[in-house]
């Protein structure tokens, strides 16, 4: 990823991060709970996506996604980075 900044702490439309990579411009929320992860932050990034004129967007969570978050997820391309697969992340990072 590249050109990457950060939002607003608040005010930021439901997204945390801007990013770009392979000529796409992301929309990312971050996530730190203790509970489900469920459609609310899809709305909230989705509108991220939309105002800052991003073409794909990307929750992450050090937790787990509920299962209307996941389908919601496939219908609005929203990518759905969950505890294990950042977990994975970082055990590659640290290789």
């Amino acid at each position: 990823y590249t050109h990457i900044r950060t939002t607003p702490a608040h005010g930021d439309f439901g997204a945390d991060i801007i990013a770009e990579k392979n000529g796409k411009k992301f929309a990312i929320q971050a996530k730190r709970y203790h509970r489900l992860v469920g459609v609310d932050a899809l709305y909230q990034c989705f509108g991220g996506q939309r105002y800052y004129g991003c073409d794909e967007s990307i929750i992450i969570t050090n937790s787990v996604f509920t299962q209307a978050a996941k389908e919601l997820a496939r219908k609005t391309n929203t990518q759905l980075v969950d505890q294990d697969e950042l977990a994975s992340w970082i055990v590659e990072l640290q290789k």
